[in-house]
């Protein structure tokens, strides 16, 4: 009986050792402008990344939660990151990307368009993230009528001539728990998005 378990618990520890030595990660490169390269470590068990040519932007998500797989679905110009979070619980997280977005005039409308007549455009940030994109505030109107109470992401290239819009909710679908405490994959799957061409 003692060579059994003894037998078991070997077997076990080999599975864990090789299972952890086998974990890969993957270097995906992104070309931007055909002269600068951008680099992200993916994780192949955890990471995976939606590329979409026509809109010119790439995006990297978790690929499970909870054991849960996650997709990307689209309509148009709106996508959406969708599955089940580490509760069971179904959401989506919309996408939305404008193109011709050539002056503040544009992403004003861009904004009214998303959100309301009543929400303005903000400042917008003058220091780009480290893939040109600079992030984007909204205005409530004076009557206090925008009624965007969640958390959105709006980040604008210049450069591009292109704005983004991701809206998480009120509270972050990108979760699981690992080993009783919560791990939110929502800040690294935003700061992920890109603009390639």
């Amino acid at each position: 009986m003692k060579n059994t378990y003894m037998l078991y618990s070997l077997i076990i520890v080999s599975i864990l050792f090789f299972t952890n030595c086998s974990i890969k990660e993957k270097q995906i490169t992104f070309i931007e402008n055909n002269t600068n390269t951008l680099s992200k470590t993916l994780n192949d068990n955890k990471w995976t990344s939606y590329t979409n040519l026509e809109y010119g932007f790439t995006i990297n998500y978790p690929r499970a939660l909870g054991g849960n797989k996650l997709k990307v679905t689209s309509q148009k110009n709106k996508f959406f990151i969708e599955g089940l979070n580490g509760l069971n619980s179904e959401f989506k997280i919309p996408i939305t990307v404008q193109v011709n977005v050539q002056n503040r005039e544009d992403l004003e409308a861009f904004i009214k368009k998303q959100y309301g007549d009543s929400c303005r455009l903000g400042d917008i940030n003058e220091n780009p993230n480290e893939f040109g994109l600079h992030s984007i505030n909204i205005l409530n109107s004076p009557n206090h009528d925008c009624w965007v109470n969640w958390i959105v992401y709006l980040l604008y290239s210049p450069e591009k001539k292109k704005a983004v819009s991701m809206d998480l909710g009120q509270e972050p679908a990108l979760f699981e728990y690992i080993n009783d405490k919560l791990i939110d994959y929502s800040e690294e799957t935003l700061e992920s998005f890109r603009f390639i061409n």
